[in-house]
């Protein structure tokens, strides 16, 4: 088997490697895989996964505060063709390799608003489904000749990413997620504690990767000469589909979503009664320019210059080869769905009850979506001042 540190890999290699790290599915000793790994993978959340397809949480319906829970919608999404453009229902101009927008690709005419269900989908203001916009579909049928490729929809990546912590235990309803079972490769909340943080499970060998920021790189290279850990940081899973996927030798890629991924950037703020705001402002602009910064990077923590990369320095002789992936990320990164409103009321509608009782196996994707759609799409039109 080959692994590539500068290829992102698609869902199906992603959970293919997993595989052979859970014990459910190689299965050792004492509970543990073949290889002494609990799980193969981790990702705490769905971002990379249904933005990489060109989806979202949120979506402004009429681009005038009319937001609307969108990580359930079972549409197809789109993306230009290299050396092709493409315009939108809207009048947007789409170049090659964008995503093409929720609002631009739905069917509806100018002005009006469509009408969510409680499955996710949406419906005209005279009734039935809206669909996907007629001049997308006629593109579509060019075949080779289109300027677009179709993507999965942001419900089949949500579903996707759901079904790496369910168990895959048939008997159990709650391992269902909508029409097949998990794969249980990857740990659940409850198995991440503050005192076996993921990071920890990463470098004393119960899980072979995972998603995590670049201020863990410095906790892990502290660890890995203690425990004798070679490791090294490669690209977030990218939506990718292969003219024949049954082939391991075929690498050709006939379809291909976003580089997608999230910041957790930290801020340095000054309290406003400070008697020294002189001084403070003199170091928040040295802290973050290149002298705080470089002074940052020797000390093994990322820089947020992308020219300081080679000042990085780790406390250990096992430190990653391939750190520059976190420099590669500032050009596509983009804050998460707790930034999008001034509050998170609206986000914790949904995720409080999917973090704590779906991804645990307390309670089955079937019995929360419908009340998840209706709990946040009722808070949401609290936030209509907010327009697009």
């Amino acid at each position: 088997m080959v692994f590539n540190n500068r290829i992102a890999m698609n869902w199906d290699e992603v959970e293919d490697l997993a595989m052979y790290f859970s014990p459910t599915w190689n299965k050792g000793k004492n509970s543990r895989s073949q290889w002494g790994t609990l799980y193969g993978y981790f990702t705490e959340t769905w971002f990379n996964y249904g933005w990489t397809v060109g989806g979202d949480c949120l979506y402004d319906l009429t681009g005038n505060g009319d937001w609307n829970f969108g990580l359930l919608d079972p549409n197809p999404n789109y993306i230009v063709k290299d050396g092709c453009t493409f315009i939108g229902r809207t009048g947007t101009k789409y170049n090659a390799g964008e995503t093409i927008a929720f609002y631009d690709k739905m069917n509806a005419d100018v002005g009006e608003m469509l009408i969510p269900d409680n499955y996710g989908d949406y419906n005209r203001a005279n009734g039935g489904k809206a669909g996907i916009w007629d001049t997308i579909k006629q593109e579509m049928l060019k075949g080779e000749g289109s300027a677009l490729i179709e993507l999965p929809s942001t419900r089949e990546a949500f579903k996707r990413y759901l079904k790496l912590g369910c168990g895959n235990d048939t008997s159990n309803a709650n391992n269902l997620v909508e029409d097949s079972y998990g794969l249980n490769i990857s740990p659940n909340p409850a198995n991440i504690t503050d005192i076996n943080p993921i990071y920890k499970q990463f470098y004393s060998g119960d899980i072979l990767c995972f998603v995590g920021e670049s201020q863990m790189m410095q906790e892990i290279a502290v660890y890995a000469d203690r425990y004798d850990l070679n490791w090294d940081v490669a690209p977030l899973v990218q939506y990718k589909k292969y003219s024949d996927p049954s082939d391991p030798d075929c690498d050709e890629v006939v379809a291909r979503g976003v580089q997608a991924g999230h910041s957790r950037v930290a801020a340095v703020a000054i309290n406003r009664l400070t008697s020294k705001m002189t001084e403070a402002k003199a170091f928040v602009k040295w802290v973050a320019g290149l002298g705080g910064q470089k002074v940052r990077a020797q000390m093994g923590f990322f820089p947020t210059q992308e020219s300081l990369m080679s000042e990085l320095k780790f406390d250990s002789e096992k430190s990653p080869k391939n750190v520059k992936i976190f420099a590669e990320a500032l050009k596509y990164q983009r804050p998460g769905d707790w930034w999008y409103m001034p509050d998170t009321y609206w986000v914790e509608a949904w995720c409080v009850d999917l973090n704590t009782n779906v991804r645990n196996g307390k309670k089955s994707f079937a019995n929360w979506y419908s009340p998840a759609i209706i709990a946040t799409n009722e808070k949401l039109k609290g936030y209509k001042q907010f327009e697009r």
